[in-house]
């Protein structure tokens, strides 16, 4: 019991890098707002947009359980940036007065407006689904 799980985790773990790195060398290439235009005209999203709430929430608590140590990692690297704006006139110019730049306070904003409630219950179900199948 337990045999071979060090060369299991070393594939997991590598794995999980590879999409990680994959997804922000995406996100970069074709610029965020370009992406995010690409996925709201698929018609898988305008599928999960017509769903109701229940399955709504369920798509954004996905996104949540998957991005939430990435989007983690983001906040200080966007702070950081904002604030080596401020300390270093050479630089760009700050974006707003805000301790992020404009497209994190954006971001933020609207992630103010989710019904949080729901969605964490809902990431509680994707985790035990984790669990589950692992």
């Amino acid at each position: 019991a337990g045999a071979g799980l060090g060369a299991t985790r070393a594939i997991e773990v590598g794995l999980f890098l590879f999409l990680v790195v994959l997804s922000s060398t995406v996100a970069y290439t074709l610029g965020m707002a370009a992406l995010m235009r690409t996925v709201r005209r698929s018609s898988v999203y305008a599928k999960l947009r017509n769903l109701s709430a229940f399955w709504h929430d369920m798509a954004k608590a996905f996104l949540v359980f998957t991005l939430f140590a990435p989007f983690m990692c983001y906040l200080p690297v966007s702070a950081l940036n904002q604030l080596c704006r401020r300390v270093f006139p050479f630089t760009c110019s700050p974006e707003g007065g805000g301790i992020f730049t404009q497209r994190v306070q954006r971001l933020l904003k609207r992630l103010a407006t989710w019904h949080w409630g729901s969605i964490l219950s809902k990431v509680t179900v994707w985790c035990i689904l984790y669990l589950s199948l692992n």
